[in-house]
């Protein structure tokens, strides 16, 4: 008898054997969970319209990374003088670009590229074997080809972290903390709605230094991967100490031996990053020109916890719960507490001293992004060691917490919200139970700005009008209400709403002279000749001085020059377009 082609018994026994691994609890299907809701989540996003950039992937941020990944692979260099010049990139505008040899230097790390390489070289071998059109390494193939890459080595740190926490809790509990990392955090906006930069790649490497620790791995691998995420994020070259420590405390470093393995394998990860210094910079080591002043502020501590401009704890409140998770796992787990408690404090101190805490134009506080498995791990311990009723509450409080997430994430990737400044209580809290009015005033907001831009100055009004009467508090749209005041020359209706933003913004000019001007056109010129003396002495260029050192008397004459309606323009364009 012929042997049958498809072996039917065989077959049933291999769907036996997996359903068994959907019906227990086993790794398998934790990472099927995981993976559908980070592919869902993908769908989600997609279809709202958060990447309208795609699928030219490259842009900001991730320009500096990627053009590492392009320079070696097709020039055989590191010489990123034609990929700033496709990019249409200056380098030498920036102060951050200080370089001894000449060479345009880079202060973003090699790491994220040796992540992005195996997918971008196996894109490149397949795009060799047609006829690429433009400049090689540039195509929306391989761009894409390191987006998707970079998505998916978050959905892999999500998957390690899990794995990381299955060595210390429960499988429930570890898997709804990293349901909790992959829903409430600011990687779930990193996994998908932006372009690829170094998130992802540091939470991958983290929770794989992590799951590599708390496995029987050869030192080796370990150091390696520890000199990796050094690759990624340069400020964990302060974690190598403290993790040194950590494994002579763990036992797992008992001999000089032990101590040189670990440091080989650290050396061999972090050697690209330091071979691209020689290369670039001439030196194995060499600072590349960070020239922003530092110097610890304790005020920057609240800003970075509590702010509503990207506070970590307070747009993202479920990672608050590691905090007493932590100290409910000190009795069993004391030395792995210090460890990440330490780490954690590293990361505030570090960002306390940048002069940008808040990471400027950041979802959340993205700067966090290595800790996301330490955070997990205090998630999954508040879990574990909570009374009954707070365990079966949990899943409830992921769920509200993921939507208002997923909010968040509408609101600032269609520019509902400032993205590098703080939030009203309106912004953050309010309009989220109005996102369609929010992203209709938003729309149109645009679209007048565009007639503003075009010189359709009566559409401009008209249109600015109509919209402060439907959402008045609306981001911009006093702004450009407070603009069309002067232009019709509706000094009354000026003065209050100027009064109103000079009293909330009193360091920004444009608002003191429109305020001044509407002052003095009411009638009420000693408040606007004592708020002429309060302006700084560069600034009072745009309006029209008299020989006394006041506007002009009459009222047909105009007290702004042209310049300051210019001047006014770039500032909303900015406003618009980048907060």
């Amino acid at each position: 008898m012929a042997r049958p082609l498809f072996p039917i018994p065989r077959l049933e026994q291999f769907a036996r054997r997996l359903s068994e691994q959907f019906q227990n609890d086993t790794p398998l299907r934790a990472w099927v969970i995981l993976s559908f809701t980070w592919l869902v989540m993908g769908v989600l996003h997609f279809s709202l319209m958060y990447m309208t950039w795609l699928p030219r992937a490259i842009s900001g941020d991730s320009v500096f990374h990627f053009i590492y990944l392009r320079s070696a692979v097709f020039d055989g260099d590191l010489d990123f003088t034609n990929e700033f010049r496709h990019f249409q990139t200056d380098p030498a505008s920036s102060p951050f670009y200080n370089n001894p040899t000449g060479k345009p230097g880079n202060i973003w790390a090699i790491g994220p590229a040796l992540f992005w390489m195996p997918a971008y070289l196996v894109a490149a071998g397949l795009e060799s074997l047609g006829q690429p059109s433009g400049p090689a390494g540039y195509s929306t193939a391989l761009q894409m080809s390191v987006y998707l890459a970079d998505s998916f080595l978050g959905l892999l740190g999500i998957v390690l972290t899990f794995q990381f926490l299955r060595g210390f809790f429960s499988y429930q509990n570890s898997l709804l903390a990293a349901l909790s990392i992959l829903l409430c955090s600011s990687a779930t906006y990193y996994f998908w709605c932006s372009a690829p930069v170094a998130h992802n790649a540091s939470l991958f490497a983290s929770a794989l230094l992590f799951f590599l620790i708390t496995r029987k791995t050869s030192l080796f691998w370990t150091g390696m991967v520890a000199g990796l995420l050094v690759c990624t994020r340069w400020q964990a070259a302060l974690w190598i100490p403290l993790l040194v420590l950590f494994l002579l405390w763990e036992g797992k470093v008992r001999t000089l031996r032990n101590l040189i393995v670990l440091g080989a394998g650290m050396l061999l990860g972090v050697s690209p990053q330091l071979v691209a210094f020689k290369l670039i910079y001439g030196a194995f080591l060499f600072n590349p020109g960070i020239s922003q002043p530092f110097g610890f502020v304790w005020e920057n501590v609240w800003l970075i916890l509590f702010s509503t401009n990207h506070g970590l704890f307070l747009w993202h409140p479920l990672l608050i719960l590691a905090i007493p998770g932590w100290t409910k796992a000190w009795g069993p787990f004391q030395r792995w507490i210090l460890l990440l408690g330490i780490l954690f404090v590293v990361q505030v101190v570090i960002n306390a001293t940048r002069v940008d805490p808040n990471a400027s134009w950041s979802f959340g506080h993205r700067r966090f992004d290595m800790l996301l498995p330490a955070f997990a791990f205090g998630i999954a311990a508040f879990i574990q060691y909570s009374k009954p009723w707070v365990q079966k509450g949990f899943p409830a409080l992921l769920i509200l917490l993921a939507v208002w997430n997923q909010l968040f994430i509408f609101q600032f990737q269609h520019g509902l919200i400032p993205r590098s400044t703080g939030l009203t209580f309106r912004e953050f809290v309010t309009a989220k139970f109005t996102l369609w009015k929010e992203f209709d005033s938003r729309t149109q907001s645009l679209m007048v700005f565009e007639n503003l831009r075009n010189g359709e100055f009566p559409s401009f009004v008209i249109g600015t009008d109509r919209l402060y009467k439907q959402n008045p508090e609306f981001r911009c749209i006093p702004e450009m209400y407070a603009l069309s005041c002067l232009m019709r020359e509706d000094y009354q209706s000026g003065r209050a709403i100027f009064h109103s933003l000079h009293a909330r913004f009193p360091d920004n000019p444009l608002f003191a002279h429109g305020l001044l001007t509407c002052l003095w056109k009411t009638g009420a010129r000693d408040q606007a000749a004592a708020l002429l003396k309060t302006i700084p002495q560069t600034q009072p260029s745009l309006l029209n001085i008299e020989p006394n050192g006041l506007p002009p008397a009459s009222e047909h004459e105009p007290v702004l020059k042209h310049g300051y309606f210019e001047r006014y323009i770039r500032w909303l364009s900015d406003k618009i377009s980048y907060e």
